[in-house]
């Protein structure tokens, strides 16, 4: 009879061992209680255990102060709750159990979950504890090392480390500052990934996009789907970014556009790569470049394509050694044209230099940073004024000077000047000196099949709003020009001299000054013009080469300036955050 009474007992008092073997799955296990009461509930009897309470399932140990047990496999839990299952803990204030879903929803003032490396930290939060997923609402915030994480909901995967963040999600570490819709972390790799539209501010500028991740091990970024990154200086598009931190570096890909407002340019592509130390961009596939200026509120831009476009900013020495001696200027065309002939000149000699001022300037102060650009292979310009082809060009602010390599021409209107190379200086605004060095040539299209001929060893050609008026031709110099009466052609006139200088008005001849002996000079009425004198040899008429317009060169359209935009967007506040972390007693 004590023995029945006890198996009686038992069955009454532990409700959660008295279930068929084929249900033990749903069984919750009491390991522990200090004391066990009957009590009624709903019209049926419950236990309460009180003290030192611990009950298992699915290898999660569940402890609290006091526990009703409704059925075998469900309860509520009160006071100091703890849920351990493999490395994640679960505290809470109250916990509601249920074995046949495997569903804890822990609640209370404060809800903290640790996996050793992160803690969540909340006020609402269902685990499960059969696939060890907890699911947090209504706000929760993360820490972990250096990271702070927060949002409206989420979801932690135990058994992969990983958190997932949606509606509302801020980050914020040392590094960085992030709004976005979604994103996840995984606490074992540190790896950070964000989804939707995303913004991020960093010490260097901000960026946007709708993707990417971050490995803080490595403190490398990658950022994709309408990328945007912009700094002091500059905004940059792309279809994806990969950055890396560690050796400040990265590459663009996919619709590049990188817009510089302190050198006035814009570059576009569909590949890139940069480094910030020392600042370099190589841009390929597609390259393609913008320049552009404002004059009298007009607005006017270079556009120049090549196969590769490299830039390279690098600290002037002349500036970090303080020293403020201006560069030296290319050599007047006087004393050019003057150095290169003999005393005895015909016709009316080139005017002297001017006095020099007694006062001397005040050296200009150098800029900090000198700006290189380099282009190779098919590279073309145009402009409105002015259009170029060569097969590598280099440009570099220190002397304000471009050199062009390789078959290198220019066209001005219906004027075409080509050399073995072409070195030009420029006042950032518009072109002031050209010098065709070797092969030297000029043509000037005069009217229908006449074409005005200039041809020297070198040639240096001044210009005057990206128009030339003066050329110095220095060594074996020819000419053949057309006169005209009442807009007709009518005499062939044909030139040579070791050296003479071309004054041109609108592009055609207005004035030859011979320099040295001998001169030959020969006038042909048109008709009797010998036809193997009416092309100097080396002609070549190259418009095939010439781009038509900025359509050729660049057919990409700019991106509007979103610094206005930007400027609006508010940082993160983690009112979420705030609130867990004013509960009391935390």
């Amino acid at each position: 009879m004590r023995r029945l009474f006890i198996f009686y007992f038992l069955l009454n008092a532990f409700p959660l061992l008295a279930q068929p073997a084929a249900d033990n799955r749903k069984v919750v296990e009491m390991i522990h209680a200090d004391a066990i009461r009957s009590m009624p509930y709903n019209g049926k009897t419950i236990n309460r255990l009180v003290g030192h309470v611990q009950l298992m399932h699915n290898g999660a140990m569940m402890s609290c102060d006091s526990a009703y047990i409704f059925s075998s496999s469900e309860f509520e839990a009160y006071s100091r709750v703890v849920i351990v299952k493999d490395n994640t803990t679960l505290y809470g204030g109250q916990l509601h159990y249920d074995g046949a879903t495997n569903m804890a929803k822990v609640r209370g003032s404060l809800v903290r979950l640790t996996d050793n490396t992160a803690t969540l930290r909340t006020q609402h939060l269902d685990f499960d504890t059969k696939q060890n997923i907890g699911h947090f609402f209504n706000g929760g915030t993360i820490d972990n090392k250096d990271n702070l994480m927060e949002s409206v909901e989420g979801y932690y995967y135990s058994n992969e480390k990983l958190f997932t963040f949606a509606d509302s999600v801020s980050i914020r570490n040392e590094t960085y500052d992030i709004l976005c819709e979604s994103g996840n972390y995984n606490t074992e790799t540190d790896l950070v990934t964000f989804t939707g539209a995303t913004s991020i501010w960093h010490k260097d500028g901000f960026l946007s996009c709708h993707y990417g991740w971050y490995d803080k091990p490595r403190d490398y970024f990658h950022f994709s789907e309408n990328a945007y990154l912009q700094s002091d200086k500059q905004e940059i598009w792309a279809d994806s970014i990969f950055y890396d931190r560690l050796s400040r570096q990265g590459d663009l890909y996919g619709h590049v556009q990188m817009h510089d407002t302190t050198q006035s340019l814009i570059v576009f592509g569909n590949k890139a790569y940069f480094t910030e130390i020392p600042e370099t961009v190589i841009v390929s596939r597609q390259p393609s470049m913008a320049y552009y200026t404002l004059e009298n509120n007009q607005p006017d831009t270079a556009f120049i394509r090549a196969d590769t476009l490299h830039f390279v900013t690098e600290l002037n020495p002349a500036y970090a050694a303080k020293d403020t001696t201006p560069s030296p200027a290319l050599p007047a065309a006087d004393t050019l044209a003057q150095a290169a002939v003999d005393t005895t000149l015909i016709d009316t000699p080139l005017p002297a230099p001017a006095a020099a001022d007694t006062a001397a300037p005040a050296a200009p102060v150098p800029d900090s940073s000198i700006r290189k650009i380099f282009a190779y292979h098919t590279v073309r310009t145009f402009r409105s004024n002015l259009q170029a082809a060569c097969d590598s060009f280099a440009y570099s602010s220190l002397d304000s000077l471009g050199r062009m390599f390789g078959r290198p021409v220019m066209w001005n209107e219906e004027q075409q000047i080509s050399a073995n190379e072409i070195h030009f200086l420029t006042d950032q605004k518009e072109l002031l000196r050209a010098d065709f060095l070797q092969s030297a040539f000029i043509i000037m299209h005069e009217q229908d099949t006449f074409y005005n001929q200039v041809k020297g060893r070198d040639i240096i050609a001044h210009f005057r709003d990206n128009d030339i008026y003066l050329a110095d031709i220095l060594g074996g110099a020819q000419t053949v020009y057309y006169l005209q009466e009442d807009s007709l052609v009518t005499n062939g006139n044909l030139s040579e001299s070791v050296h003479m200088q071309v004054e041109l008005k609108q592009r055609k001849i207005q004035r030859i000054k011979y320099y040295s002996q001998p001169v030959k000079s020969d006038t042909y009425p048109l008709g009797k013009l010998p036809l193997e004198k009416a092309t100097l040899k080396g002609y070549e008429w190259r418009s095939s080469e010439r781009p038509k317009s900025r359509w050729e060169i660049c057919s990409e359209h700019p991106h509007a300036s979103r610094r206005a935009e930007t400027a609006q967007f508010l940082r993160p506040a983690f009112p979420i955050t705030e609130r867990i972390n004013s509960i009391k007693g935390y």
